[in-house]
């Protein structure tokens, strides 16, 4: 069996960071609550959006009100990118029909959007979103659902997920997966600090040729 690759999506094949900012900015200002500040927001990425939220001592009304916000406000922000040099990177991973697979903590809805805008929608063959499962990364199960789909065992294929957050790598690791750390994301510091044997790549262009590689020995 061919070495299989998995990604994530904020902060590895989109720069959404301000999207997101702004989203939290405008929800926690609906509701009155204070803003925490940046920081405390970047720290929490790679979490689902209710995780996220659960973290908050929010009435339920605000807990919906929120989420409905954040919601609104990301799908109208025109200020999701696709990374710089990604382009290349998907196109070598989907050489010799491999499919482009996308773990997300992002929900259905807000992802397929995101991905529309950023012109990648149609090359993605599957998406694991956070409304797929019960819970989302760090938990295993949206790996293990990616790998269920594509009918490979993690325990018997060579899978790599990569990803920018300590969500992402945790993940990986409970899924039995090999961890791939981008540091153009949100946690670049975090990452290593935590996992220093971890491989870490710090452009595209080094992802790229490490996948160029992968593809042509198998």
């Amino acid at each position: 069996m061919n070495p299989v690759v998995l990604f994530d999506l904020d902060g590895t094949l989109i720069d959404s960071t301000d999207a997101i900012l702004d989203a939290f900015k405008e929800a926690y200002k609906q509701i009155g609550v204070d803003y925490p500040g940046d920081k405390f927001m970047i720290n929490h990425f790679g979490m689902s959006l209710d995780e996220i939220i659960s973290l908050q001592n929010f009435t339920s009304k605000d807990q919906d009100r929120f989420r409905d916000v954040f919601t609104q406000t990301e799908l109208v922000s025109d200020k999701h990118k696709l990374i710089s040099g990604i382009g290349q990177v998907i196109s070598v991973a989907t050489q010799n029909n491999r499919k482009l697979v996308i773990v997300t903590s992002k929900r259905r809805r807000t992802a397929e959007h995101v991905l529309d805008v950023v012109g990648i929608a149609d090359n993605v063959d599957i998406l694991i979103t956070a409304d797929l499962v019960k819970k989302t990364k760090p938990d295993p199960e949206p790996l293990l659902l990616a790998c269920k789909k594509l009918g490979i065992d993690p325990l018997e294929t060579e899978v790599y997920y990569i990803g920018d957050s300590l969500p992402d790598v945790r993940a990986a690791k409970l899924a039995h997966i090999t961890p791939l750390a981008v540091t153009w994301g949100a946690h670049q510091e975090r990452l290593t600090e935590e996992f220093p044997d971890l491989q870490v790549f710090r452009s595209p262009d080094q992802l790229y040729l490490f996948l160029k590689d992968l593809v042509e020995v198998t």
